[in-house]
């Protein structure tokens, strides 16, 4: 899991105590979107494909406002009293 095929440790499959995250907004004239997000962990690119409105990207970039409008909705469908207190 924290080791390539060849048996090399690859830092960026583990979050270590020390661990790097960049969130990025960059833009990209060559995109459709040309504002474009995207999260680092350890200098490698996080997967947006998950996050609806992403698709599957080398780069780990996402739309800008598709990425903010799914983390909206996910966040509007959280029960904060539930989750936190139990209520």
């Amino acid at each position: 899991m924290f080791f390539s095929e060849d048996g090399k440790l690859t830092s960026p499959r583990f979050c270590p105590f020390a661990t790097n995250l960049q969130v990025q907004v960059l833009s990209c004239p060559a995109k459709p979107s040309p504002k474009q997000i995207r999260i680092v962990l350890n200098d490698a690119p996080v997967p947006l494909g998950g996050i609806n409105g992403c698709g599957e990207d080398d780069e780990g970039l996402c739309p800008f406002d598709n990425f903010v409008g799914s983390v909206q909705e996910l966040v509007n469908g959280v029960d904060f009293a539930e989750s936190c207190v139990g209520v």
